[in-house]
Parts: structure tokens; C-alpha cells; sequence
């Protein structure tokens, strides 16, 4: 007998609709849906895409994100709240971590040079916040950043987005000659150390010398977080770092943090 015979049997008999309902349900009967494959938007924008054996870099998109990270951004994206709240929040957490006074999450390394000299230049000065990047010495804000000339490496540009003028030194002796009353900061730029003739512990100490100095240095590759005999132990004031990148964290976001020396 065909099964097509049988089951037109079946519906005859009272309880045979019941007996089928049970026995091939809604989802059974019903054609599985051809599942879509997701779409790949590198590969439809024609974005080559490469195995990395370079570092986090962000030309380069930084790092990729582990599950958890990406998780988390999904759930955060489902709901709204204020986002100076959440600034605040993640930069006391980040300043509990690395020992610091204060800290914030910025847009990437270039971001957080040009808000930290802002910060330098401007303190809680709301008119002043309102002034930079034009005409900073009528307004009274310092306005000249020393920079080792072997540490010009594009990164200057997110000082100068501030309005300031940089002045270039190679030795000690330039320090000495180049500060004055406009002087704002003394930029450092760690990956460039090798190429200027003022290494981290004296340039640090330059600073220090000059008490009313904050020093801006850019810590581009790595971060050990404070133990004895780490990196940390040079307490600069205000650090930027690219870091984040190494913990798998959003593309491109840097660390700001600041730590009193003076």
C-alpha cells in the first residue's frame, strides 16, 4: 500500500488528525528554511584582507577582538545612557589599574596627544577650553612644546592641532636655552627614542627640573602595568597609550592617563 493510502486512511478515523498533528508537527512538515550567509562587507567593499605578522598598528586596524570584547559591545548597544557617564566610569576603572590619578579612553594615539595638550594647556579653564587652537599667548596660555628633533614623526602634528608652536632641541643645553614663560610641555616620543640624543631618564629629569613644566610622552608599542622595576616607576604626568590594542579592545583606542611627578 502507498503511504499516500495510508495517511488518507488515517484522516477518516477520529483520532487520526490528532495522531498526525503529534507525529509530524508545524516545524516538521514545514520546508527548513535555506539559511543566508552572512555577509562578508570587507569582501564587498573589495578591502584586501592580510594575515598580520607586523603588530597593532592602527593603519593596520589595530588588533582583532576577542569574543568577549565583541559580546560586549553588543550588549551595550542595546541600551542608551549617557555617555559622559560611561567616559567616567571606565576612566576611574583604567586609572585604578594602572595607578593613576586620572585616565579616559580616547579615539586613538593621534586623539589622545592633541586632548592631552589641550588638557595641559587649558586646565578647567572653560574660556580658555573656548580659545585653543587661536591665539594662545593674547588669551595667556602657553603656548611652546620642546620636542627632540630626531622625534618629529608625524605624531607632532596632534600637538600643533592645539595651536601651539613646537620648538625643536637636541641636547640638554637646547633645553636649557628654549624654555622660558611660553613654554607648555616636553613631548616625548618613545618609539623615536633611539633617534634623539636625550634618552627617557634625562628627559625626565629635564622636566622636573623645570617645575612648572608637565611632560607629554607617547608610549606607543607596549604597556607593563606598575610593579618594581617597570616602566611606570619614570611616573610620567600625562601618558598616552596605544596599549589598549594588545588586550584585543576596540580598534584603535588609546589610554590617557595622568600621574603627578612634580
Amino acid at each position: 500500500m502507498k503511504r499516500r493510502a495510508i495517511i488518507k486512511g488515517l484522516g477518516l478515523f477520529p483520532l487520526g488528525g490528532t495522531f498526525l498533528g503529534t507525529l509530524f508537527s508545524g516545524e516538521t512538515l514545514r520546508a527548513s528554511p535555506i539559511s543566508t550567509p552572512k555577509r562578508n562587507l570587507l569582501k564587498e567593499l573589495g578591502v584586501r584582507t592580510f594575515i598580520n605578522a607586523a603588530g597593532t598598528y592602527t593603519t593596520m586596524t589595530a588588533s582583532l577582538m576577542h569574543d568577549e570584547v565583541v559580546e560586549a559591545i553588543a550588549q551595550s548597544s542595546k541600551e542608551f545612557c549617557m555617555l559622559n557617564d560611561v567616559q567616567d566610569r571606565v576612566g576611574e576603572k583604567i586609572a585604578q589599574m594602572v595607578h593613576a590619578e586620572a585616565a579616559m579612553v580616547t579615539a586613538g594615539a593621534f586623539s589622545a596627544l592633541t586632548l592631552g595638550m589641550a588638557g595641559i594647556l587649558t586646565g578647567t579653564n572653560k574660556e580658555k577650553v573656548k580659545q585653543i587652537p587661536h591665539r594662545l599667548e593674547e588669551s595667556g596660555i602657553k603656548s611652546e612644546v620642546l620636542l627632540q628633533k630626531g622625534h618629529y614623526d608625524g605624531y607632532e602634528q596632534a600637538l600643533h592641532n592645539t595651536g601651539v608652536k613646537l620648538i625643536p632641541v637636541e641636547t640638554a643645553e637646547d633645553v636649557d636655552r628654549a624654555v622660558n614663560e611660553k613654554t607648555a610641555a616636553m613631548h616625548f616620543l618613545n618609539c623615536n627614542a633611539p633617534e634623539g640624543k636625550i634618552m627617557h631618564e634625562e628627559w625626565l629629569q629635564l622636566a622636573k627640573n623645570i617645575a612648572s613644566l608637565l611632560l607629554l610622552i607617547l608610549l606607543p608599542m607596549y604597556l607593563r602595568f606598575p610593579t618594581s622595576g617597570n616602566i611606570m616607576i619614570w611616573d610620567s604626568v600625562l601618558w598616552p597609550s596605544r596599549a589598549v590594542k594588545h588586550f584585543a579592545d576596540p580598534k584603535a583606542r588609546v589610554f590617557l592617563w595622568v600621574k603627578r611627578i612634580l
